[in-house]
């Protein structure tokens, strides 16, 4: 079991994101929102508990969690919601597996990545 603080995840973002995912936006309503979650622990351990146990992407369960985005993205916009979770799970949380287009249905998404394989079970508080 690997126990990571959110700010971890927080520093590991303001390290590396802009390096593995150039062009992205790292400002705006839909960074904050996605930052805000990365600093909820128990959101991000259902998270986590949805992506490994249930089958539900990332992207989902933070839509789902999330009342301030409402949808309507552009596909910049999906990218950018994609590429933040992908970074989460393949960067920090060092999963090894990464399923693409798995069908989801929300807020104007319809497909998502799963991230499986991590080097460890995760907990964050």
């Amino acid at each position: 079991m690997i126990y990571i603080a959110c700010k971890q995840i927080v520093d590991e973002i303001h390290k590396d994101f802009k390096k593995t995912y150039m062009g992205v936006r790292t400002s705006g309503e839909i960074w904050d929102e996605c930052m805000k979650a990365v600093n909820n622990p128990k959101l991000m351990n259902d998270i986590i508990y949805n992506n490994d146990d249930s089958g539900i992407p990332p992207v989902e369960t933070f839509l789902a969690s999330n009342t301030t985005l409402i949808g309507g993205f552009s596909d910049y916009e999906k990218r950018c919601i994609g590429a933040f979770w992908g970074f989460v799970f393949k960067f920090v949380f060092k999963c090894r597996t990464q399923i693409k287009n798995t069908p989801i249905n929300i807020k104007g998404i319809d497909t998502a990545s799963l991230y499986k394989d991590p080097v460890d079970d995760i907990t964050v508080y």
